[in-house]
């Protein structure tokens, strides 16, 4: 659920919840539906990841799904290294970074992947039409634990988290340089991975 997905709209936020608006008004819908959003069932509970407001769960989580992986991998001995190699190669510090923030109902970067003359609308690194983005951007349910054993849901409270793998890009550094330079200011996205 944090990393990966299946369908066309798995890397995007859900906008009929997220940017209504995007869709149109009243019964004429202009657009198509765009993103998904996933929720826990109660059954699943035990999957949760609490996170604090510091998200430093976040990081320390894929880094535990990284160990757990390479180790699996090298312990098939069918996998090959080639194959091995490739999937290595998409998650390393130098080729991805996730940033994160704790949003309150509403998205902050659902509008960056529509606003015009900003580095992610029609462009490689934020997608288009037949052309998968170097952005994923997910808002997923906020809890966190009361005490040590009852976890306990935010409500309207959302982690919302940009994975980017960037490229060299002009507009992928300069995407870079605008989350660095606005990560100092609260309720902004830091840099957690």
């Amino acid at each position: 659920m944090l990393l990966g997905g299946f369908g066309k709209s798995w890397r995007r936020v859900d906008h009929r919840l997220f940017y209504p608006s995007y869709l149109g008004e009243g019964e004429i819908k202009k657009k198509h539906t765009i993103g998904c959003h996933w929720k826990f069932g109660k059954d699943s509970r035990s999957l949760y990841v609490p996170v604090s407001e510091e998200l430093t769960e976040i990081s320390q989580f894929i880094d535990r799904v990284r160990d757990h992986l390479r180790a699996g991998a090298s312990q098939q001995e069918n996998l090959g290294n080639q194959r091995a190699s490739r999937w290595r190669e998409a998650w390393y510090k130098d080729g991805v970074q996730v940033w994160g923030r704790i949003a309150t109902k509403k998205s902050k970067a659902i509008q960056w992947f529509h606003q015009e003359n900003f580095y992610l609308k029609q462009s490689s690194l934020g997608g288009s039409m037949g052309r998968t983005g170097r952005v994923w951007h997910r808002m997923y349910p906020h809890s966190s634990l009361s005490d040590l054993s009852h976890l306990e849901a935010r409500p309207k409270q959302y982690v919302e988290l940009l994975t980017v793998f960037p490229y060299g890009s002009q507009k992928s550094n300069q995407f870079l340089s605008f989350l660095r330079d606005s990560s100092e200011q609260p309720g902004n996205f830091q840099h957690l991975w």
